[in-house]
């Protein structure tokens, strides 16, 4: 049974998973996902309420373990529930950075469809190696794409769940970037098409 109180604690957490995860790492990516699509993507959005909801989870923990009229067997568990909320919050703001890079990738991908149709005039072998490195990449992100979220409730799982998912993103936004290239080459051939 701990003694030192929960509560100030899990602030302390709150604010650090707010300032690092929410504002540092997810917000910034969000807006600019928000402002390609010109609106606001669902799905991080969904992620990034549920991280608040289980924040403000993680603070009603710890308030329960603080709580001196709670048994001391129910604030040790409280304890650690408060603990499990924190990482799950922060589980969901991985994902919710997860599906704006891949919201960015799919968006790369139409902006190249809708210019490959403008490229009728440059030569067959060119236009075959413009589809190659397409193909190529939308295999490569069909292999990162695959994001498997079962419950998880043992914190070494939580940590290493959000591990996973931080080198699935840092591929995805190296292959945003591979995206990005492609659909500025594609682009600029377009525009060099001759005049009808």
């Amino acid at each position: 049974m701990t003694t030192e109180p929960c509560t100030p604690a899990v602030l302390g957490r709150v604010a650090e998973i707010l300032l690092h995860d929410f504002e540092g790492q997810f917000k910034p990516l969000f807006e600019q996902t928000a402002d390609l699509l010109q609106g606001r993507p669902l799905e991080p959005e969904h992620e990034a309420f549920n991280a608040l909801d289980h924040l403000s989870n993680a603070l009603r923990q710890a308030a329960r373990a603080d709580d001196p009229g709670t048994p001391p067997v129910e604030a040790d568990a409280a304890r650690l529930n408060a603990q499990r909320q924190l990482w799950q919050a922060r589980r969901h703001i991985s994902t919710g950075r997860f599906f704006c890079v891949e919201h960015q990738i799919l968006s790369a991908m139409n902006h190249i469809l809708e210019h490959t149709e403008k490229l009728s005039h440059i030569n067959a072998a060119d236009q075959a190696a413009l589809q190659l490195r397409g193909t190529e990449l939308e295999e490569k992100f069909h292999g990162f794409a695959e994001l498997e979220i079962k419950p998880l409730f043992d914190l070494n799982d939580l940590e290493q769940s959000i591990d996973d998912l931080a080198r699935k993103i840092e591929g995805l936004i190296a292959l945003l970037d591979e995206f990005f290239d492609l659909s500025l080459e594609v682009a600029a051939l377009g525009q060099a098409a001759p005049a009808p």
